[in-house]
């Protein structure tokens, strides 16, 4: 497989199993959940997939609403700390269009949390810092705070996606 089947700079394949058994074993089952409704209604679906998000190294939340999209990127550091990047734009469609085409195409063999940041640089999307944060004790502690924020007296969309 070449980067250009895969639509990626060639720096962003890397194989998974040089990223270590997890992502071995996690680039053949990354997944997605796709919430809508106000806060309550999104926060108690995610709260009922028993998501656990500590046996992944990469994730991201896109939250949008008919004003805006936010897409937050999560990288743990070590088993405390987590590094948080984000952007802000107008939709993040594109976005889920192009990861999921991503993910189907790559069948395991790279490491999907790395193709996934080659997928924000071919859509010119750059991520700022937010900072590092605690390890959340669960996928509400940290997604609540966007989702909230972009629900807030309506509907919205979050979406989360597990790479490695």
């Amino acid at each position: 497989m070449t980067s250009k089947e895969l639509g990626v700079k060639e720096e962003f394949l890397v194989d998974a199993a040089e990223m270590g058994a997890v992502c071995a074993v996690s680039a053949l089952d990354p997944y997605a959940y796709d919430f809508y409704g106000d806060a309550e209604a999104i926060l108690a679906n995610l709260d009922n997939t028993g998501l656990d998000l500590s046996n992944r190294r990469k994730f991201m939340l896109t939250v949008q609403n008919d004003r805006g999209a936010e897409v937050r990127m999560f990288e743990r550091i070590d088993d405390e700390t987590w590094s948080v990047h984000s952007w802000r734009g107008d939709t993040a469609d594109e976005l889920h269009a192009a990861i999921g085409d991503m993910l189907m195409k790559n069948k395991g063999v790279f490491c999907t949390g790395e193709q996934a940041m080659g997928v924000l640089d071919k859509l010119s999307i750059e991520l700022a810092p937010d900072g590092v944060v605690p390890a959340p004790h669960s996928a509400r502690a940290a997604f609540g705070h966007p989702i909230r924020a972009y629900t807030q007296g309506g509907y919205g969309r979050a979406s989360v996606t597990c790479f490695c």
